[in-house]
């Protein structure tokens, strides 16, 4: 058994769990494990093209927590916590602009495109069936949410995290502002 971020294992798993994979049965699939890429046992997969972010990262932190409120600053062993390097909204904007989003692309081995596990299946809409599984890299899952707060969407596909971040919350009355 893997312990793997996942988007979705079956269409009744949550968005964005860990969960524990069975051992992919092909040596490719295993590799591209262990090796932080994108995977899937779905019968086939699409890829899509970004459209261009609408915000800055300092406007999303702002949209997301309105002056700092419900924000905590953070201290990761690996940000540089043993350097006393506190992730302050502004150190996370910066890393997100300059190195998450301005440093190597994640999705490079898909010529930039984001690849989706796609169902053959017609009665699950967009969602995967039961037993199937995609995995993405931590870089990859930090990269596309990223690009959703700042406003880009994938072209040509309604992607499920901007459908939620532009869900109506109940106790806000409306979504959140053109996320």
């Amino acid at each position: 058994m893997r312990s793997a971020f996942c988007f979705a294992i079956s269409s009744s798993s949550c968005l964005g769990v860990w969960a524990s994979l069975k051992t992919p049965s092909s040596k490719a699939a295993a590799s591209s494990l262990r090796q932080g890429k994108f995977i899937t046992n779905a019968e086939m997969t699409q890829s899509f093209e970004w459209t261009s972010t609408t915000r800055s990262a300092k406007e999303a932190m702002e949209i997301t927590f309105p002056k700092s409120a419900g924000w905590a600053n953070g201290c990761f062993w690996e940000g540089g916590c043993r350097d006393g390097k506190v992730m302050t909204q502004e150190v996370v904007g910066d890393w997100v602009e300059k190195d998450l989003l301005g440093g190597p692309d994640p999705f490079e081995d898909h010529g930039g495109l984001v690849p989706l596990p796609w169902p053959a299946q017609r009665d699950t809409g967009d969602q995967l069936g039961d037993g199937q599984y995609v995995g993405y890299s931590r870089r990859q899952v930090c990269f596309i949410v990223a690009k959703a707060l700042l406003g880009a969407d994938t072209m040509l596909y309604a992607n499920g995290l901007s459908r939620i971040l532009n869900t109506t919350v109940a106790h806000c009355g409306y979504p959140a502002p053109y996320v």
